[in-house]
């Protein structure tokens, strides 16, 4: 009951459009096999096939995969949009598969570089580059076909302006973070690391990132807020990526209830928005990871009501942290 009473509360919250972008919330339905349910949530996103830029699809089990692929296939042909699949927990009661989409207002300029069944290595539109989750058994390899991915299309590691990092493997942060360092120079783009489980067997890590052409220089967010391997929020355009935010105070501690931490995680995404002459009206598209899913029940009513959300159960990197929020925001958008 408390998960239905969540999932209706949402249920008006789905679209952001901006000027070339259209921003999904994660779509699901408790009725079918996962091949049903993939195309269900893909035609609830409201895009038409050739619209779709990048997708994330959310799964109970990894066994649910090759069911997932099939669904795409069908509700795709030919032509596959970039996509990153992970193994989470769901609001829906009965789903299996929950997917977020990005699409585009103008589908004859898409793009998709290296096109193959079930996904596109990337997926580009008015400057702005999508690339579907890239993993291997080591971080330095991800890393290396991630600038092949970016080369082909046209695009180097200074154009990055997003990095989603999912660990299947902890121990492989600190060895990730030295290739980074070496081969994402700074200004680093914002960045969230989450502790997703492994999709497929050996699988250390997945990188999801988005990139905008001509976006490298001069872009972080303000004095103090630039790392080696992340900046706090990246200015492209119009529109603010802002890294994803944990309950972490600036002095290092975290509260331990969900109240506290997800209050503290928007006070630091509302400060990135003020640098940059924006607010939580100004945001598009809200991605909220949680250690454990009952605990979004008590923090929903503290999230702005605007923009596409989409909330799945896997946990932040850090094992402290209940909850990591990020958004992406733009000045001149319309709600839906």
């Amino acid at each position: 009951m408390i998960r239905l009473a969540i999932l209706l509360a949402f249920a008006g919250f789905a679209t952001a459009e901006t000027k070339d972008l259209i921003y999904v919330s994660g779509k699901s339905s408790g009725a079918g096999g996962a091949r049903e349910q993939t195309k269900r949530a893909l035609r609830a996103t409201g895009l038409k096939p050739k619209a779709v830029l990048n997708t994330t699809a959310y799964i109970t089990d990894a066994k649910h995969l090759p069911e997932v692929d099939l669904g795409y296939r069908d509700f795709f042909g030919k032509e596959f949009p970039t996509r990153t699949v992970l193994v989470a927990e769901l609001l829906t009661p009965g789903a299996l598969v929950e997917i977020s989409a990005n699409g585009t207002r103008n589908p004859a300029a898409r793009r998709l570089i290296r096109n193959a069944y079930p996904e596109s290595a990337a997926a580009e539109c008015g400057g702005v580059l999508f690339l579907s989750a890239l993993h291997a058994p080591q971080p330095e390899q991800v890393m290396k076909e991630q600038e092949a991915v970016l080369q082909a299309a046209g695009f180097t590691f200074a154009d990055l302006v997003l990095t989603k990092i999912y660990l299947a493997e902890p121990t492989a942060y600190t060895e990730l973070n030295e290739v980074y360092k070496r081969l994402v120079t700074a200004p680093p783009p914002a960045r969230a690391t989450i502790h997703a489980a492994p999709l497929r067997p050996g699988e250390l890590l997945q990188i999801q990132s988005i990139a905008v052409r001509g976006s490298g220089e001069g872009r972080p967010s303000g004095k103090g807020h630039t790392s080696p391997i992340h900046s706090f929020s990246v200015k492209a355009g119009r529109r603010l990526y802002i890294t994803g935010m944990t309950g972490r105070a600036p002095a290092g501690q975290l509260q331990p209830e969900i109240q506290a931490q997800a209050r503290q995680s928007l006070a630091t995404i509302a400060e990135q928005l003020e640098r940059n002459g924006m607010g939580f009206a100004d945001v598009v598209e809200t991605t909220v990871w949680l250690q454990k899913l009952h605990d979004f029940e008590a923090m929903r009513a503290l999230l702005p009501a605007n923009g596409a959300r989409t909330v799945v159960q896997i946990p932040p990197s850090s094992k402290e942290a209940l909850v990591e929020i990020q958004m992406v925001a733009e000045a001149t958008h319309r709600p839906k």
